[in-house]
């Protein structure tokens, strides 16, 4: 195969994909649509096959979204079955057969993927090639993400394609990448002789200037003037950007086509490929439909498939479209595919985004898995914009489905999530009552979820419970991957940090996590979280250290990092850290996601009050507020905004304002927020000569700040006492400070009288590993049996207590 001006790419790609050791990584191949990704690809493919390569190729589709494991079957397909342990196999199987129910093991069926392949590499240097990346379906991609993560052992060379503005967030950080750039002049005039269309003169020149180097517009364009359909605003300014020029070039091939024609390639644009389909979709649309279409070359039909030319040009059918007629399509397959809710769901919501009534004959289950389809993007990518558009949705689906739909769990999570008010927490509450008390636990992880996000913290707990221990058990089906993240949030707001840490370990260890790189940097960043909470500074920029290697954090992830980090800086009393981080975050462009950035708000206030910004806080504080100004706010919520309004206060008023604050009986729902304002209040207290007032305050911050481990504000609370007079004895050094988090859990279960078994059942690790912690952690805590071990934390559990007047 040639590739005309190819040559430098061409041996970068392969070197990249026969390279072998330790730091070997799949190669991910990006540009623009029509730039030659796919040539490239097959190119390799053909070069690998002649060097005794074994290649195995799948290519994503638009089609493929909505199918389930096509992909992965596709690219296992030939390949044989090595001795597997009996669930990866049967698993495997499952996934292999399409007649059967592939769900229910997914972390079995990655181990035994990464087994086949590494096993068919003993026999052959494998190379494996996925074209479109981003559009292979979701169930494949969940399984093969590991693969492209950490390669599989042995001669196995790994090339992925994708346009480069739709890589994947997770794939990015985990390839090396290499750009297809556009052909340079002299290639490009090369190209488009070696094309067959003849074009000269100044329509030569036209072509070569529009496409400025892009090979399918290149000899698309060629095509089009050869043929004297050039769009005559090409020929006179050949300086089109290529989407427009390609955009009209593909307008001159749907031009003219029978209504009937032009409506068969927007169901098939739709992504269903599948001729079945597209009957049961338009029954009174007969064959000759599709004829049309295929004289002009646009589409071909293969094996009871429609295949289009390029994937541009089903984009434009898909596009060219009026959004009312795409709706109407999407809402056609849907009542084709009932009996594929997932598809039919996903079809909905397509059609849902276009503003455009549903049919009544919609499944009620459809509609659900749609709107919650459009809940954990919406949440995830914390925009206000694509809440309050869900939000508007919401109200349709109920009508549509019925009341029974505003008790589905997956509802209510999207509810809470684009629309939170009084009503949807009563509902919240009152499905997760009836659960308990029928002993269901059906859509916990919803549930447990949308409790979170609503400030329930202690329903959220005990919701997640079950869920979290499927996720880091390997048994947890794709709805529940997210719970150990949303359960370690709950933990850390109720002060249970130590539960915290424990689940976050072994999260950081549950294959399934490890294996889905967007969920491992979720909970590498909640243990930077933790340490910096916990004070530890080693600890805290060893762990965001880590945290750089992975996949960026979702905003409202990002701002808890942040958060977190003010925190730390304000226990040690670096104010203007403290107001320049939270400062960056409200005001970047791209804002924080509301409503969390108002739980910032009295750190903010906070620092300003001592570094001379209060005037800009004040401004900051408006605009957080101002969205929700009318608008219900959950109890939490609630709390801090009258916090940073109150500390907005001169003089007395400050205070007088603030105890309420701290007294509400809600306030210790989140022991470490009321304490850092308890800190608040003492100050304030101290500033007005109040010593008695201040020392209670403080007394009390203290309390909680020993029980939390919070040794920073520690630090920061004894010195408030000793200003009050009272005498503070030094704290004793931390005996567990120099273990690792996982250390420390081993240790504080065996401390307990545990058994290398049960803390390992426990914990998820084998007794080995167990044995392996305590053998590494005695010597740090000077004791050499486990005796002496209980001994020590017993001696060292009473904490750091205070003398003097107003000792407790």
């Amino acid at each position: 195969m040639e590739l005309v001006g190819r040559a430098g790419t061409w041996r970068e790609l392969l070197a990249a994909v026969t390279g072998s050791g330790p730091g070997r990584r799949a190669t991910l191949l990006v540009g623009e649509a029509g730039i030659g990704k796919s040539t490239l690809l097959e190119a390799v493919g053909e070069h690998g096959r002649r060097q005794g390569w074994r290649v195995l190729r799948t290519a994503g589709a638009r089609s493929g979204r909505l199918s389930t494991f096509t992909n992965l079957r596709e690219l296992l397909a030939g390949l044989a079955l090595p001795d597997l342990p009996q669930q990866q196999l049967e698993a495997l199987r499952r996934v292999l057969d399409p007649s059967l129910d592939a769900l229910g093991a997914p972390a079995a069926v990655r181990l035994a993927v990464r087994s086949v392949l590494e096993a068919a590499a003993e026999e052959a240097p494998l190379l494996l090639l996925v074209d479109d990346v981003d559009r292979v379906d979701e169930s494949s991609y969940d399984v093969l993400l590991p693969v492209l993560s950490r390669l599989p052992e042995g001669r196995v060379g790994v090339l992925v394609a994708c346009r480069e503005e739709l890589v994947p967030r997770e794939l990015g950080p985990v390839t090396d990448q290499v750009r297809v750039q556009p052909l340079d002049g002299s290639s490009a005039a090369a190209l488009l002789d070696a094309s067959g269309h003849r074009v000269g003169g100044r329509v030569r020149q036209a072509v070569l200037r529009a496409a400025a180097g892009n090979p399918l517009a290149l000899v698309e364009l060629a095509r089009s003037a050869a043929s004297g359909a050039l769009p005559e605003e090409v020929a006179l300014t050949g300086a089109l950007p290529v989407p427009r020029a390609l955009a009209a070039v593909f307008a001159r091939d749907l031009e003219g086509l029978p209504a009937p024609t032009r409506w068969a390639l927007l169901l098939a644009a739709c992504g269903e490929g599948d001729l079945d389909v597209l009957r049961r979709a338009a029954p009174q649309l007969p064959l000759s439909a599709w004829e049309p279409a295929e004289r002009r070359g646009l589409v071909g039909l293969d094996g009871g498939r429609v295949l289009f030319r390029h994937p541009l040009v089903e984009s434009h059918a898909y596009f060219a479209a009026p959004a009312a007629e795409r709706a109407r399509a999407h809402r056609a397959l849907a009542v084709a595919l009932a009996a594929r809710a997932d598809r039919a769901a996903l079809h909905l919501a397509a059609a849902t985004c276009t503003r455009c009534p549903a049919s009544a004959s919609s499944g009620a289950s459809a509609v659900a898995a749609a709107v919650a389809s459009l809940g954990l993007p919406a949440f995830q990518l914390g925009d206000p914009a694509v809440q309050r558009a869900v939000a508007r949705e919401l109200p349709r689906a109920l009508e549509r489905c019925g009341p029974a739909l505003a008790e589905a769990p997956s509802f209510l999570f999207t509810a809470a999530v684009c629309a939170p008010d009084a009503q949807v927490r009563e509902r919240v509450l009152a499905v997760a009552t009836a659960q308990r008390a029928t002993g269901r636990s059906g859509g916990a992880a919803q549930l447990g979820a949308a409790a979170s996000v609503l400030d329930e913290p202690v329903l959220a707990a005990d919701l997640l419970r079950e869920p979290v221990d499927a996720v880091v058990g390997g048994r947890a089906p794709a709805v529940y991957l997210s719970a150990p993240g949303a359960l370690v949030w709950v933990l850390l707001d109720l002060g249970r940090w130590r539960q915290a840490s424990a689940v976050t370990v072994a999260n950081l260890e549950a294959t399934t996590v490890n294996d889905v790189p967007g969920l491992r940097a979720g909970a590498c960043g909640q243990l930077a979280v933790l340490e910096l909470l916990r004070g530890h500074r080693e600890r805290a920029a060893a762990a965001t250290e880590r945290l750089r290697a992975e996949v960026p954090l979702p905003p409202v992830l990002q701002l808890r990092l942040t958060w977190a980090r003010a925190l730390a800086a304000a226990a040690e009393g670096r104010h203007e850290e403290v107001a320049e981080l939270l400062e960056a975050a409200l005001a970047a462009p791209a804002g924080v996601p509301q409503p969390h950035g108002l739980l910032v708000l009295p750190e903010l206030v906070a620092a300003a009050r001592r570094t001379g910004r209060l005037e800009r806080a004040r401004r900051l504080v408006a605009a957080a507020q101002a969205p929700r100004a009318d608008g219900w706010l959950t109890a939490r919520q609630r709390l801090r905004v009258r916090a940073a309004d109150a500390l907005l206060l001169a003089g007395p008023a400050a205070a007088a304002a603030l105890q309420p604050v701290v007294d509400d009986p809600l306030a210790d729902t989140w022991p470490l927020e009321q304490a850092v304002l308890q800190v608040e209040l003492a100050e304030l207290h101290l500033g007005e000569r109040r010593t008695g007032e201040a020392r209670e305050a403080a007394a009390a911050a203290l309390d909680t700040f020993e029980r939390l481990g919070a040794e920073g504000w520690q630090r920061r609370a004894r010195q408030l006492l000793r200003a009050t007079g009272v005498q503070v004895r030094p704290a004793a050094a931390d005996a567990l400070s120099a273990l690792t988090p996982q250390q420390e859990q081993v240790v504080r279960l065996a401390a307990e009288g545990l058994s290398n078994r049960d803390i390992g059942e426990r914990l998820y690790l084998s007794p080995r590993t167990v044995g392996s912690h305590l053998y590494r952690s005695f010597p740090k805590l000077g004791v050499g049996n486990r005796a002496q071990l209980a001994a020590l934390l017993t001696g060292s559990a009473g904490g750091h207590r205070a003398g003097g007047a107003g000792a407790r």
